[in-house]
């Protein structure tokens, strides 16, 4: 999928996966999201109180200016499962580029996306304590941000404070990084 202009509160996506998408403007407000792996994304502007969104991996995430959201309790979210059931590979992004700064937004590794059916709302699920990251690059500022990998905030008082390992089956020989 590519598109040339500005996505605004708009949204591409599969319930299973989807091919590689490439935006030549803003995300603002809008969605990419698949059942499955999305090929790679990018976005040539900023990515703004949106979300990209894989029940599976995306191999390379980038955004060539902005990852922000101006509203902390509506923050731009990237998420992707990885593998599940143990597997030695349960990456769920090999590569995060941002060009610009990151600010109010979550990286969710080993998280699936869950809508509820009355309010539509997306919300975030853990469900893979071995997912992984690849590596993860940000020539901007890092400000009210997180990227986890395999765990959950168990109380719901933000990451790093009383963050836990995902439930479920997991590999023991595999570490979240």
């Amino acid at each position: 999928f590519t598109l040339n202009g500005t996505m605004s509160g708009a949204a591409v996506g599969a319930e299973s996966n989807i091919g590689s998408v490439s935006v030549g403007g803003d995300v603002s407000a809008g969605a990419v999201a698949a059942g499955g792996t999305i090929g790679s994304v990018q976005v040539s502007g900023d990515v703004m109180s949106g979300s990209v969104i894989a029940a599976a991996r995306i191999p390379v995430v980038e955004v060539l200016r902005n990852l922000a959201s101006d509203d902390p309790s509506n923050p731009v979210i990237v998420a992707a499962l990885g593998r599940t059931g143990g597997q030695p590979d349960a990456v769920g992004i090999d590569k995060l580029i941002v060009r610009g700064d990151v600010e109010n937004a979550q990286i969710l590794l080993g998280y699936k996306s869950q809508r509820d059916p009355d309010s539509g709302e997306r919300t975030q699920l853990p469900k893979n304590p071995d997912a992984r990251v690849g590596s993860v690059i940000v020539r901007g500022d890092w400000s009210a941000s997180s990227l986890v990998a395999g765990v959950l905030d168990a109380r719901g008082d933000g990451f790093g404070q009383n963050d836990t390992l995902i439930g479920g089956k997991n590999n023991p020989d595999l570490v979240s990084a």
